[in-house]
């Protein structure tokens, strides 16, 4: 039990990423003081009301997203070239404390989806989050600019037992179900005349550990799914153009086959047959012809031959793993993503009402079903290695299954599998954390 909390907290901590951190910049801690739980005031500026944390393992995330940086009063010819500072931290009463996290991200005349960064902290503490902005002068230094009121600064307490926010700029709720407290905020300095002022505009979002992880196991599966959605769908329309180009090359190659233009091993009506049908001919034919039309399309500057192949098999290969005629690898992985993804939205809806037995139950589903989308994988991944090897016998349904079970399996599954093993580590720990 012990060695699973370890591992949970381990993984939490290490799931904040940032832009370039930068512990040199000139952020400087505010002088605010809050007091323990969220209760104090943030100055002139918003409180957000309570919520519940749900069940809880003791670690909250904390996200923040400076989605826009817009400039308002210009002072210099230059620039303006906007730097902002950021300090993450937890004050000096909240034991145990989180590593502080300093840095800077530029900003040039202005961003849009600007920067974001999750950070970790103690559910019965409090956690602080203070940006500023500067106008990069070069030599005349970094120039404050205004962003809240006559400040350059903005500061946002968040509460974790009370899951709740204060903040020197007003905050707008946000609907999210898998957090607990989501809002965002737009923030305007005032400065005029020779005084730098921007817009600041940004959502910061509070979770338990596992809301926070299980939202993003469910953005991940819902990107895997996605994927096999677009190998039905893309790599069709794909396939598509694919057969309008094989038409196109009619008028080119034709004439050319009619004075034997490379095709000695074809005859003309061999050749025009096998355009006519757009290539849906006996594998050995079909074969046979490709070598030249590859040769000739290597130096076509009208018609790239190669993508729009390996498309088309694509799309043929993945509709045959589709089929029960196929090895099964394929369709019990899509089942089981599916049936994960549904685990989530469950566990998401669960987890706020702090029903231990509930949430438990819903991870030892997932251990199930995350463990079948891993089995599915693995045997997908198999038999698309011995399909491109050669010693899985070639099913017949497209012009090169082999070059497409080998971009499928290095460029798709391999490293799904390595994902999914890695979730199945997480699922099955959670899970004996979360039992009685």
């Amino acid at each position: 039990m012990r060695f699973a909390s370890v591992v949970l907290a381990a993984l939490l901590l290490g799931l904040a990423v940032s832009g370039c951190q930068d512990p040199n910049s000139p952020a400087a801690r505010p002088e605010m003081m809050f007091p323990g739980g969220g209760g104090g005031g943030g100055g002139g500026g918003s409180t957000t009301p309570s919520a519940s944390v749900g069940l809880d393992i003791g670690i909250m995330v904390a996200t923040v997203r400076i989605t826009a940086i817009t400039m308002v009063n210009k002072v210099d010819w230059f620039g303006p070239y906007y730097l902002m500072t950021d300090d993450l931290y937890t004050p000096s009463y909240v034991t145990p404390a989180s590593t502080e996290v300093k840095g800077s991200f530029g900003a040039g005349g202005g961003c849009a989806n600007c920067w974001q960064y999750s950070y970790t902290f103690v559910t019965l503490g409090d956690a602080v989050m203070s940006f500023g902005l500067y106008d990069d002068q070069g030599w005349l230094g970094m120039q404050p600019v205004t962003i809240a009121g006559g400040s350059n600064n903005v500061v946002l307490l968040l509460a974790g037992r009370t899951c709740s926010i204060n903040g020197t700029v007003a905050l707008v709720k946000l609907t999210a179900a898998d957090a607990c407290a989501s809002y965002s905020f737009s923030t305007t300095g005032s400065g005029t005349g020779g005084t730098r002022s921007a817009t600041v505009q940004g959502t910061i979002t509070l979770r338990s550990g596992l809301q926070y992880q299980s939202a993003m196991r469910q953005q991940l599966y819902q990107r895997y799914t996605n994927l096999m959605g677009d190998l039905d769908f893309a790599a069709s329309i794909c396939y598509q153009r694919w057969q309008g180009e094989v038409a196109d090359m009619q008028g080119q190659l034709l004439p050319l086959i009619a004075i034997g233009f490379g095709f000695g091993s074809l005859g003309q009506g061999l050749a025009e047959g096998i355009l006519q049908n757009r290539f849906l001919v006996p594998a050995i034919e079909a074969a046979d012809f490709m070598s030249h039309v590859r040769d000739y399309a290597s130096h076509s500057v009208t018609f790239s031959a190669q993508s729009l192949f390996d498309c088309g098999d694509i799309h043929l290969l993945w509709w045959y793993l589709q089929q029960p005629v196929a090895p099964s690898g394929a369709r019990q992985l899509r089942g089981a993503v599916s049936s994960v993804l549904n685990d989530l939205r469950v566990v998401l809806t669960d987890l706020p009402t702090g029903d231990r037995s509930k949430v438990t139950a819903d991870f030892a589903t997932q251990v199930t079903d995350v463990g079948a989308a891993v089995s599915g994988d693995g045997s997908l991944v198999q038999y698309l290695q011995s399909l491109a090897s050669g010693t899985a016998p070639n099913p017949g349904v497209c012009l090169d299954c082999r070059s497409a079970a080998s971009i499928l399996v290095t460029k798709l599954f391999q490293p799904m599998y390595a994902e999914l093993a890695s979730d199945r580590g997480y699922v099955a720990s959670t899970y004996q954390l979360l039992r009685p």
